[in-house]
């Protein structure tokens, strides 16, 4: 299918709300294609060798759901795919992505290693990376220029 452009913006609505988010983006310079196929590479530190400990601290922070105003907390429409105080930010839990990502059509792939020749190999066609700010992985000039599909490097 053919990207989506900002003359296809202009013309008859179909689907308006989507549409109107697509021209937003093409009109920032973002061009977002009809078809969801980015790839995601994710650099998070390794599983402790010796595993998890049995209980953390958090266990014993209460589970909110109001505001103190009786507003309701921010929620995911589809609810979360991980339990509550599971560990996500290493490369067992994922950041909690995979599910979602694939479910929409797009690939993950998650590693520890952010400064050797896999982490280079992967992003040669990777349009996202995301890293932790006590192991990033770095988006040098270099790599940027081996990376052409690249849009959007984030640090969580």
């Amino acid at each position: 299918q053919e990207p989506l452009t900002l003359a296809a913006c202009l013309g008859p609505a179909k689907e308006k709300k989507a549409k109107m988010l697509a021209c937003r983006l093409v009109s920032r310079g973002v061009h977002a294609s009809r078809r969801a196929n980015a790839k995601g590479l994710v650099a998070l530190y390794p599983d402790p060798k010796s595993g998890y400990p049995p209980k953390y601290a958090r266990d014993s922070i209460p589970e909110l759901t109001k505001y103190p105003d009786g507003q309701t907390l921010p929620t995911p429409k589809g609810g979360v795919d991980y339990a509550p105080g599971e560990m996500l930010g290493s490369m067992s839990g994922e950041l909690g992505l995979r599910k979602f990502l694939e479910a929409q059509g797009h690939s993950l792939v998650v590693m520890a290693e952010k400064d050797g020749e896999a982490f280079d190999k992967e992003l040669e066609d990777a349009e996202i990376v995301i890293s932790q700010p006590f192991w990033p992985a770095y988006i040098t000039a270099e790599r940027i220029a081996k990376a052409p599909k690249l849009k959007m490097a984030i640090t969580a």
